[in-house]
């Protein structure tokens, strides 16, 4: 196996439908908590790939919850898409990847309904210089802001990295989505999920799940992001 450059992965993740993309190595993960370090899922990962697709803004140009359900299921299920042909490429050209999918998850907290995935793909994606955590503890990038679905995958092989993004920065002073949070939901220390899943998901009358609540999106002034292809280059894109 020839060694794989940024470039190529980059590349295939494109290919594979990826509208962002960038590459961290393991060591960056130093402060990753216990049982959530990318070597607890592949003790040999030596890189992290991570990925988005974008959601279309006439996802949040309807007030009814049932587009926006529409747009944000797709858009996970464009995320699962693309990493499974990720890794089957990577696969045959003798490489390890495993993905780590937003779910299933084992972690679960029943009293706070707190739950967590194999590893958080915010963090990749920030340590992967995808973008920023802002203060809706979204993860941001400049290009398309927060309206990205997130997807990665470890891998076994070195790859050169990314630098990680230093922005963009929520404005200063800014509170817009914590003012704008209709349960209070967020704070410095997180997001309380018992609070946003109470008014953010659920069943309908009918038994239908929709996605209610997107306010901690649509209020950041960063949401939309630049729409730049040049905007966080050199550390996401082509």
């Amino acid at each position: 196996m020839s060694a794989l450059t940024n470039d190529h992965v980059k590349k295939m993740a494109a290919e594979c439908g990826a509208d962002l993309c960038g590459i961290a190595p393991v060591g960056r993960f130093a402060d990753a908590p216990a049982g959530f370090h990318p070597q607890d899922i592949l003790e040999s990962t030596r890189s992290v790939v991570a990925f988005a697709v974008r959601l279309p803004d006439s996802a949040f140009a309807s007030r009814n919850p049932v587009p926006y359900t529409f747009f944000a299921t797709h858009a996970l299920d464009e995320v699962s898409r693309l990493t499974y042909e990720l890794v089957r490429r990577l696969d045959r050209m003798g490489v390890v990847a495993v993905p780590v999918p937003s779910q299933p998850y084992e972690y679960w907290d029943a009293g706070t309904m707190t739950g967590k995935g194999i590893v958080s793909l915010r963090h990749i994606a920030a340590k992967a210089g995808l973008g920023t955590i802002t203060r809706n503890h979204l993860l941001t990038s400049r290009r398309y802001g927060n309206r990205i679905a997130l997807g990665a995958v470890l891998l076994d092989a070195d790859v050169a990295p990314d630098p990680p993004c230093l922005d963009p920065r929520c404005p200063d002073g800014c509170n817009l989505c914590r003012d704008h949070c209709p349960v209070g939901a967020i704070s410095d220390e997180g997001v309380d999920q018992r609070l946003c899943r109470s008014v953010a998901e659920g069943l309908n009358e009918r038994g239908f799940y929709l996605y209610w609540c997107r306010v901690c999106r649509e209020k950041c002034p960063l949401s939309k992001g630049e729409g730049d292809p040049e905007a966080n280059v050199p550390a996401e894109g082509w």
